[in-house]
């Protein structure tokens, strides 16, 4: 469940599926292009698969398939970035693509095959333009009900001279794991653009780290009380602090997602499930639903009827089966 800096910064699907949630004409995400892997063995029957960067080097994630004999494909969207590298996994042997004299060395004598993508742009909302506008910083401190140590959650608002009456929705998002979006996933920059953008709401952003994560996130009795601290003892403080001129601090209807990736994205899910009136929204990244499915499936079936719930489940294509196939069963 480790979170990498390339999964976050070019992950952030989140925030364009938060975007898209919340504002059905957002343009910011276009459909994805595919990339093929092809490869003529002369010899019909066997056990091919590719592996790359993209895949964490996955020897058994993706089989190709044999369309003719001997000749192997397999068709996947095109992983993000400007460039990968590849091999192919042919009856347990590892070969550079041979029709590929792009490569690298592979650090243990041979060679990785390389694929360039020249015309790969980043997102839009990743850019810092000349309209850029740095997000106001504020820390806040809470003293935590479960050990009494502090928290500090990192708060990410409009510049003062934005706080008047803009005739714009304020939209709070609650991330789990703040620390990591805020350091490795471009936060800032993103919710700075997102609120630029004058079809979409304000966005303010509020980071919340954990102290014991596995516990608080795990949906072990911990959680129960970190989801406690969260809906009714965080989200009063900051929305009355950061409301919009003249809305009223965390009232039933305002608008908030949660966000989090992984363990921070099961989390959420128990969350937005315990308080749906508060939590209706919810985005995950990669959430690790296959570590409490059976938990989460309890929760989901005793939510009172009438109750819903807008949730965003983002799980890439190259992640492990069980973690890809947990998220499609929500």
């Amino acid at each position: 469940m480790g979170m990498r800096k390339k999964t976050l910064g070019l992950g952030l699907i989140a925030f364009g599926v938060l975007a898209l949630a919340l504002t059905p004409g957002w343009a910011g995400i276009s459909n994805q292009p595919t990339l093929t892997f092809s490869l003529q063995t002369q010899a019909a029957g066997q056990s091919v698969f590719v592996a790359g960067d993209f895949s964490g080097w996955d020897g058994e994630r993706l089989p190709m398939r044999e369309t003719r004999p001997g000749h192997y494909t397999l068709t996947v969207p095109r992983p993000w970035g400007t460039e990968i590298s590849y091999k192919f996994v042919v009856d347990e042997q590892w070969i550079a693509d041979p029709a590929n004299n792009h490569a690298v060395a592979d650090g243990w004598g041979g060679y990785n095959s390389v694929i360039e993508f020249p015309e790969f742009r980043e997102d839009r909302a990743l850019e810092q333009g000349s309209e850029f506008v740095e997000w106001k910083r504020t820390v806040l401190k809470f003293t935590d009900p479960t050990d009494f140590d502090e928290r500090q959650v990192v708060v990410l608002s409009p510049p003062q001279a934005r706080l008047g009456p803009s005739g714009r929705e304020r939209v709070f998002v609650y991330f789990q794991d703040g620390e990591d979006y805020l350091n490795a996933a471009q936060a800032a920059t993103i919710l700075s653009n997102l609120s630029r953008e004058r079809s979409m709401p304000e966005f303010v952003g509020v980071f919340i780290p954990p102290r014991e994560r596995m516990e608080e996130y795990a949906l072990s009795s911990r959680s129960e009380k970190y989801i406690e601290l969260l809906a009714e003892t965080i989200v009063p403080a900051v929305e009355a602090k950061f409301a919009a001129y003249g809305s009223p601090p965390a009232k039933k209807g305002t608008r908030r997602l949660l966000v989090g990736p992984s363990l921070g994205g099961l989390v959420s899910a128990f969350a937005s499930i315990r308080y749906p009136a508060l939590f209706p929204n919810m985005a995950s990244q990669s959430g690790a639903f296959w570590y409490r499915e059976a938990k989460i499936t309890a929760e989901l079936d005793r939510l009172e009827s009438g109750k819903q719930l807008n949730w965003s489940l983002d799980a890439g294509f190259f992640e492990a089966e069980n973690l890809r196939q947990a998220n499609f069963r929500f």
